[in-house]
């Protein structure tokens, strides 16, 4: 008799993770008549997939069309490709572009609901959908339900710590633990990681990122890199290990995202430093202005915008709300006023702000670059199986989401992921869950 410590449980699909990709996993195992057990941190809610902004980048949706918008899965690849110079394999961004057309429909019959589709740097189209929740996790919640309602076994507090293999090799399963206890879990198909990046790893950043390894982080508590981890145990590839997404528009005192100001630089708000100056061009968007925020005096910039921009975004995006209530937003009935109350050289700007927004009442927040995420992963075919160092699928393991690389590609000496664009984190995430999730269903049962 096995001890209560040292017990096995058995499934047809394991997946290692409860964030978009492991659930998508999941309820696509689930449709395909596997039994499924999934394993998450105790709090679902504190993954990079529930803490990101709710921004969704779908092609060809009803949405798009009812406003007239033509899109395609094929202009979506281009654009994705084109973004990153080629340094992702085209068949996984033809796959996950693919995917989006459907998502959309997929994840309305759950219970998403989307409201506005916008225009975001490097899309040839408005095709970034902004779901109600906006703040990620009530499509989580909705997946973690759908997935449960299917029969899906979520065990929330186990964490998977290693892969065990077969004497044919294969990948059997895991090794885990629960409040101390040592948990054997089998997979007579496969086993899927989508565990999250290594952004909360100081291991792994110190050693893949090091220049960001102490840059103030948001990525979800459960981002350790335990699914990347365990697959280079086993001998597994992987790509774009120095990539991450940074963010130029993190609170400069708090460190944390802001709700809504993405949106308010989509619009024309503008970045001026400590001298007052412009510095970058904001069409870029959050990620290309991150290095010249950095580079700034003290390393901070101040987002400005006027009262009629910022009334478009409190319309748009309904969390901010909770930020201008923290008095880290400064009004200034003029420019000058503004540089006064910020500590800003009035005169420059006055001469920067007032060509922008010559009618005044201006608002400004400080604003300093921060780290979303790691970027790179277990290198992956279209099929999201796994591959080993000597090239070749690893049997019976797949993964997903942030375990593997991001559609943004490869760093530059410039910046460490130049190529991601706005709603393909999310879309990754989905997509190669799903994919993942049917294609180890399909495994034949030994």
């Amino acid at each position: 008799m096995k001890r209560k410590q040292d017990y096995e449980l058995q499934c047809d699909v394991l997946v290692v993770g409860t964030g978009y990709a492991g659930l998508a996993a999941a309820i696509e195992a689930l449709s395909s008549g596997a039994k499924v057990i999934a394993l998450g941190r105790r709090n679902p809610l504190a993954s990079n997939s529930a803490l990101g902004g709710g921004t969704f980048a779908f092609a060809d949706t009803p949405l798009q069309k009812q406003k007239g918008i033509q899109d395609s899965a094929d202009l979506l690849a281009g654009d994705i490709l084109k973004a990153n110079r080629r340094t992702i394999p085209e068949d996984i961004v033809d796959a996950a572009a693919r995917q989006s057309v459907e998502l959309y429909d997929w994840l309305a019959e759950i219970g998403a609901g989307f409201y506005e589709v916008m225009q975001y740097p490097g899309h040839s189209v408005p095709r970034v959908h902004l779901e109600s929740g906006m703040d990620g996790a009530n499509t989580l919640n909705l997946l973690l339900k759908r997935a449960r309602n299917k029969g899906a076994d979520v065990r929330l507090d186990t964490v998977a710590e290693h892969l065990t293999l077969n004497e044919k090799n294969e990948v059997e399963g895991v090794q885990a633990a629960n409040s101390g206890e040592k948990t054997t879990i089998k997979a007579r198909r496969a086993t899927i990681l989508a565990a999250g990046g290594f952004g909360k790893n100081k291991i792994m950043m110190a050693r893949y990122l090091p220049e960001y390894a102490e840059m103030p982080c948001v990525s979800g508590a459960g981002s350790t890199g335990d699914g990347i981890r365990m697959g280079m145990e086993i001998g597994a590839d992987v790509l774009n290990m120095d990539a991450a997404e940074l963010y130029s528009l993190g609170s400069a005192r708090k460190g944390l995202r802001i709700p809504g100001v993405s949106e308010a630089m989509s619009k024309g708000a503008i970045l001026v430093n400590k001298n007052g100056e412009r510095f970058t061009d904001e069409n870029q968007g959050y990620g290309l202005t991150a290095p010249p925020v950095m580079q700034q005096p003290d390393a901070v910039a101040l987002l400005v915008l006027d009262e009629t921009l910022l009334k478009s975004v409190v319309k748009l995006h309904r969390n901010i709300d909770k930020y201008l209530n923290t008095g880290l937003i400064y009004y200034g009935k003029t420019a000058p006023e503004l540089a006064r109350r910020t500590g800003i050289d009035p005169d420059n700007l006055q001469k920067t702000a007032g060509q922008i927004f010559p009618s005044g009442k201006l608002y400004g927040t400080w604003v300093r670059t921060i780290l979303i995420q790691s970027m790179g992963g277990l290198k992956v075919n279209s099929r999201a199986q796994v591959i080993h160092r000597h090239g070749h699928p690893i049997p019976r393991l797949y993964a997903a989401g942030d375990n593997t690389p991001s559609l943004g590609g490869a760093a530059t000496s410039d910046n460490p992921c130049p190529g991601y664009l706005t709603g393909t984190g999310y879309l990754l995430a989905l997509a190669s869950g799903r994919i993942a999730g049917q294609n180890a269903a399909g495994v034949a049962t030994q």
